[in-house]
């Protein structure tokens, strides 16, 4: 079975990459930007998800999520996508497709590769960008929408706080690094090590099983 197709699973988190519809601009003023991050917040509120990064760009928004339930991050896309698309065109008189079909995801082994993928993510934008979970990550500015995750709290010491820890471990990661993130995220494909992909596999299998089960006892 191919690793390409979407599975999500309640604990594990995603690196997430949604572009705009034919790579034009999703966001024109900082209301629009702002607009995103509320709905953003309330859809990852209303569906159990936590999001731990975000990168808002003008063509794409980036985000490193967990969700807690099943169907959560289908469910917050789907939300945040149809409210910004209406924000979009009621605000700006347009009635067209704002984002592509379908968003991109890494499944990722949280141990080997969660922070790893927040570096990724922070490093592509402006450090200083108002759009972007680097001030609260690097600098320990408040953010409503960041929840963070476990493992970074776990970077906290005695003499340093948690955001000066990560900001150095950032500097550790090379760009072939990257680069092998940014091609598994393009291909939908989890990162982790063997044992990790083995038991998304399994866990994969088991779902498309139980797929196929709930459509051949449908009554149409």
């Amino acid at each position: 079975m191919s690793l390409k197709r979407h599975h999500t699973f309640p604990g594990v988190p995603q690196l997430i990459l949604q572009r705009a519809y034919q790579q034009s601009p999703c966001f024109f003023v900082d209301r629009d930007y702002e607009y995103y991050l509320d709905e953003l917040k309330r859809a990852a509120d209303e569906f159990n998800c936590q999001i731990h990064a975000y990168l808002l760009q003008q063509h794409q928004v980036m985000l490193l999520a967990t969700p807690y339930s099943q169907d959560g991050i289908s469910q917050m896309m789907q939300t945040v996508n149809r409210e910004s698309t209406h924000h979009i065109n009621q605000t700006y008189g347009r009635a067209d497709t704002l984002w592509e079909g379908a968003y991109l995801s890494s499944s990722l082994d949280a141990e080997s590769y969660l922070l790893k993928c927040m570096c990724y993510l922070e490093s592509l934008g402006d450090p200083q960008s108002t759009w972007s979970s680097s001030a609260h990550n690097t600098r320990m500015q408040a953010d409503a929408l960041i929840q963070p995750h476990g493992l970074y709290n776990g970077l906290a010491t005695d003499d340093a706080p948690a955001a000066s820890v990560y900001t150095a471990l950032c500097e550790t990661f090379t760009a072939d690094e990257f680069e092998a993130i940014g091609k598994a995220l393009e291909l939908d494909y989890p990162l982790g090590n063997d044992a990790f992909r083995a038991r998304y596999e399994m866990l994969a299998q088991n779902s498309e099983k139980e797929l196929e089960c709930v459509s051949c006892n449908m009554v149409y």
